[in-house]
């Protein structure tokens, strides 16, 4: 019974914004060396045991209620939508407790589980935050799609990676060439959902089931395929449902930045030769959401532009790529530029990363070797724009480091 009053004032303390006083209660009871007793319940009263056992009845308690509002229908999610919110100022507040937990007990021993059960609360939050964006745009069911079915746009996706294929130049290989089994995607889509970790089945991991209540029966499939370089039925997504049911319940929780960079993808995709007064407030929207930049923005719609085969895709790319290319730009954006007869704007970006100098100081891995397969765009991008001087001196600069 006293567990019981323990746990109830933890709850309200939660309820009112002041988990705080939880973690006041780690630092001040739990960690306290003179807080002990012979009284067994007494002695647990004081352990950390407690709060950890109240964290995953909570966690738990809250994710049953948000599965049952989820199968309520969009009218009454749209109903639901403050107490939606309220629940994810709940998982983050539950979050800041478990990290307490963390950082005060560094014994294996007591962290192991505490690990996994952030992790589920924080995708169990980011998957919340997400769906409650999506509820209160009504999940895009009102906005015309570009592509006249799912059929249609998983054929163009289709078509977008043989098109790639086709004018993909020959993979360099070797311990240098900077590329692995995590970025062997062709197209931009296929790299960010690799990066994310889906390759894994979602249903494997003994430790996640309790949150696999939170996806859609009709996305249910998906987290048992996997997704790799033979598997190009994984994009487009169904709905925007399955879009955030697969990106935000997949990967880990420390990702999300990347999760959000792939859902705005998704929603590029799914609009972007529509007139702007139709959607373009919904990236906007997103943005504001989510503390996304106007330059992010346009990352993603640069990577977007530059898997879809068409030559209207390909201008607009290039007319935004001046804009947003920096140190930071993705390596493999110059590579397509070349490979798509851009050598020009290719050779812009190049200056941009930084890649077009022939200091050792230059775009350096950590073994003190330029990326042999940046190196070859770099080469090729000078001898398919003309300055064969200047790609002879790079070479040998490169060959003598």
């Amino acid at each position: 019974m006293d567990v019981q009053r323990l746990h109830s004032l933890f709850d309200v303390a939660l309820q009112n914004n002041l988990v705080s006083l939880i973690c006041h209660y780690i630092t001040d009871v739990c960690l306290d060396e003179s807080a002990v007793s012979s009284d067994p319940l007494l002695a647990f009263l004081l352990d950390e045991v407690v709060i950890k056992d109240w964290c995953k009845r909570a966690v738990n308690a809250l994710i049953s209620e948000i599965c049952t509002i989820y199968k309520s229908g969009l009218e009454m999610m749209k109903s639901k939508l403050p107490q939606l919110q309220k629940f994810a100022v709940q998982l983050a507040g539950i979050s800041s407790v478990v990290e307490a937990m963390i950082a005060s007990f560094r014994e294996a021993a007591h962290v192991n589980d505490l690990h996994q059960l952030i992790e589920n609360t924080m995708k169990a939050k980011q998957h919340l935050e997400a769906m409650i964006w999506c509820i209160r745009h009504e999940f895009l069911e009102k906005i015309p799609s570009r592509h006249a079915s799912f059929a249609t746009w998983s054929a163009d996706v289709i078509e977008r990676k043989t098109c790639a294929e086709e004018r993909q130049w020959p993979e360099v290989s070797g311990k240098t060439s900077g590329y692995d089994e995590a970025n062997q995607g062709i197209l931009f889509i296929e790299q960010a959902l690799q990066n994310l970790g889906n390759q894994q089945s979602y249903m494997d991991n003994d430790d996640e089931r309790e949150i696999t209540c939170l996806q859609n029966e009709q996305s249910s499939s998906m987290f048992r395929s996997t997704i790799d370089q033979s598997n190009v039925n994984s994009y487009p997504f169904k709905n925007l449902r399955e879009a955030v049911d697969i990106l935000f319940l997949h990967g880990g929780s420390d990702m999300v930045i990347a999760k959000q960079a792939t859902f705005l993808y998704y929603i590029f995709d799914r609009h972007w030769t529509r007139p702007d007064s139709e959607w373009r407030y919904l990236v906007d929207d997103f943005a504001a959401t989510f503390g996304i930049s106007s330059r992010t923005l346009l990352e993603c719609l640069v990577f977007c532009l530059l898997d879809d085969h068409s030559s209207q895709a390909l201008e607009e790319a290039c007319s935004l790529l001046p804009k947003i290319s920096s140190k930071e730009t993705h390596p493999k954006i110059a590579q397509v530029l070349l490979e798509r007869h851009k050598p020009d704007v290719a050779l812009v970006v190049l200056k941009c990363t930084g890649g077009d100098s022939f200091s050792a100081t230059a775009n350096i891995e950590k073994d003190g070797l330029l990326c042999l397969t940046e190196a070859v765009t770099a080469l090729r991008i000078r001898i398919e724009y003309g300055h064969v001087t200047e790609a002879f001196m790079f070479h040998r600069s490169y060959c003598s480091r």
